[in-house]
């Protein structure tokens, strides 16, 4: 967040950065420490009584900023929103099409409506490819740590693992066996044939821990 929020900084003159969302939910209660880090004008969107099952009013509070936003006769040239919602294209057309605002859309990676991204002037995502190819990195060598730490003689397969990685973190698994393919091309892990008593055989990976070790993908335990 605050990377985020340095980097808009030093690319504009920030006139006011907002964050809206229901903080009566416990999820995101501590989260309101991490945001006055970046600024104090934090909007709560939540109406009726706190833990009541009403619909999260969030998206149709942010709208009505917008709109007033841009109508306001100093209204700014640029709209900076960090959203996936879909629900917001027609008012980033609105802002683009008919009032000629540059709009700025940031969104996690994965999660931004195609139609929002159509919108929009320029859409970033965050983790950058290069961010989140060393992000699957990381979970894919915890995955190994995590197994030679709880089943030491288990036999990994390349397939297994990336399913599991994919499955445990809920990320796409072609994405997973893309940097697997990778991180083994690398010469961070090594597939060899393993032969069961029985001779059936099956290919495992095994990692090149040195070689973690020297890519700064792990570190040794105390």
């Amino acid at each position: 967040m605050q990377a985020w929020a340095k980097e808009i900084r030093e690319q504009y003159r920030v006139e006011r950065l907002l964050f809206f969302a229901d903080f009566a939910q416990p999820i995101l209660h501590n989260e309101i420490t991490r945001i006055r880090a970046v600024t104090n004008d934090i909007i709560e969107t939540q109406f009726g009584l706190p833990g009541s099952h009403k619909k999260d009013m969030s998206d149709f509070v942010m709208l009505d900023y917008i709109y007033r936003a841009a109508a306001d006769k100093h209204s700014p040239r640029t709209f900076i929103l960090f959203t996936g919602d879909g629900h917001f294209a027609p008012a980033v057309r609105h802002l683009v099409q008919d009032l000629r605002k540059n709009v700025i859309l940031y969104g996690i990676r994965g999660s931004v409506s195609n139609f929002l991204k159509d919108a929009a002037s320029e859409c970033r995502e965050f983790p950058d490819e290069e961010a989140q190819m060393r992000i699957y990195w990381q979970l894919i060598v915890d995955y190994f740590d995590e197994m030679a730490e709880r089943r030491p003689n288990a036999l990994l397969t390349f397939l297994r693992v990336a399913n599991d990685v994919a499955t445990k973190h809920n990320l796409p698994m072609q994405n997973v066996e893309a940097t697997f393919s990778e991180m083994v091309r690398n010469g961070w892990f090594t597939q060899k044939k393993h032969v069961f008593p029985d001779r059936h055989a099956i290919k495992i990976v095994v990692p090149e821990w040195d070689k973690l070790i020297e890519a700064g993908l792990y570190h040794v335990k105390e």
